[in-house]
This record gives C-alpha cells, structure tokens and sequence, in this order.
C-alpha cells in the first residue's frame, strides 16, 4: 500500500500560485485547521480567476488511486445565486504522459447551492465520463474520499470514478460515473494518476470571492487501514 498523507501547514508538496498583479492566493494558518489539527490550507479568492494550487506529485501510473481529505466551502461567494451558476475544478489529477485529467472534482453553485460532483477522464481525449451532484453545507467541514480505479484494458468500461461523504452533515452520501452512466463503467485504461492538484486548480471564475479550507490530505494505492 502507497500512503501520500500531508497535515498542512507541516508539509506542502509544490505550492504553486500565481504572482504578478492581483492573484488567488494560498495560506496556511489555523483558520484553516479542522478538528484536531493545529494548521490547514486557506485558498483565498480575491476575483482575479487565477490559479493557485498544491500540487503532489509522488503518484506514478497509479491505476487504483484513493484520497481522503477535509473540506470547508466557507460559504465562499461564487456569483451563483441564478439560473447559470459558476463551477471550477478543485481537485485534479492527471496523466503524465498526455496531459489530460484521470479526474477532476468540482464545486458547482446555482440557486446558491453549492454541489459537489466529479469527472473522470477516457481513453478518448476531451471525452469524460461525469457523477451525479451531492450539495454541500456551505458552512460545515466534509471529510470527502474520491476513488478512481482503471479499466483492465482497451475497449473495456470495468473503471469508476466514486466520490463519497465520510463525514459530515451530507456523510454517507455517494454518487459515481458508472451509477450515472446507467451502471455502464468508464473505459479510461490507458489514463492513469501521476500527480495531484488541490486548490483554485482549473476554470476559475473572477466572480469568485472569499475563500475555502482543505485539511489532512491523504492518498492511497488502497483503502486506509
């Protein structure tokens, strides 16, 4: 078993964010900590739409990839209080050796509701097998585990990608992309995990604002002991 577990604030893989003119921005303070820690990670908007992320890359060709992490939206402002809505990438990771996501997890809000949903990438390219959507207590901590396992091979849908509550006041809620495909699994064998991105990652609207928590992130090859 591969364990990548990071208590934010002790130890930050490749904090990246962007630095000229305004910019998204990362800070570790205990604002930011969930129960029973001391730091966690802040991802501060401030309507710029630029990324700012943590990015682990000690993953190599993972076909079975698991991450269990803490999440706080903060009630955080996304401009999505109507019919349209704003959504962005919080969590991705991806394939090396295309550069295309394995999965990405995403933050929908419309009719300020806020929505948590995944999309897992194929073996064809800008094709993505989508979850359905669990909403999400703005103000509260979710413990959120994603899972993403591989087709055995080509021409084969046997992948999945499955995100499910742990904890909170949504816990026990799961959704994944073969259950909202009609039981039908995801034919992505060639489209592994070699690294992972968490933060303001990918379509970042400048109509977001505030910010959001992320603490105790871990990874896995299998299930926790």
């Amino acid at each position: 078993m591969k364990i990548t577990k990071v208590f934010l604030g002790v130890a930050m893989i490749g904090l990246v964010a962007s630095v000229a003119g305004a910019a998204n921005s990362l800070d570790v303070n205990a604002s930011a900590a969930a129960a029973g820690t001391n730091y966690g990670l802040e991802v501060i908007f401030d309507g710029s739409g630029t990324v700012a992320k943590v990015v682990d890359d000690t993953p190599v060709d993972e076909t079975v990839y698991r991450a269990e992490f803490w999440f706080h939206p903060n009630s955080c402002y996304m401009g999505g209080t109507g019919s349209t809505g704003h959504w962005f990438s919080f969590m991705r990771a991806t394939d090396s050796a295309t550069f295309r996501s394995s999965f990405q997890l995403l933050l929908t809000n419309k009719f300020n509701l806020y929505r948590l949903s995944g999309r897992a990438g194929t073996n064809s390219a800008g094709v993505f097998k989508i979850t359905g959507r669990i909403n999400l207590d703005p103000t509260a901590w979710h413990k959120i585990r994603v899972e993403l396992t591989n087709s055995p091979a080509a021409g084969t849908p046997g992948g999945d990608l499955v995100i499910t509550v742990l904890e909170g006041p949504q816990a026990g809620q799961s959704v994944s992309a073969s259950a909202f495909s009609g039981g039908v699994g995801i034919n992505n064998s060639t489209i592994t995990a070699d690294d992972l991105h968490m933060g303001a990652v990918g379509n970042v609207d400048p109509l977001i604002t505030g910010s959001m928590y992320f603490d105790e992130f871990a990874s896995f090859r299998t299930l926790a002991p």
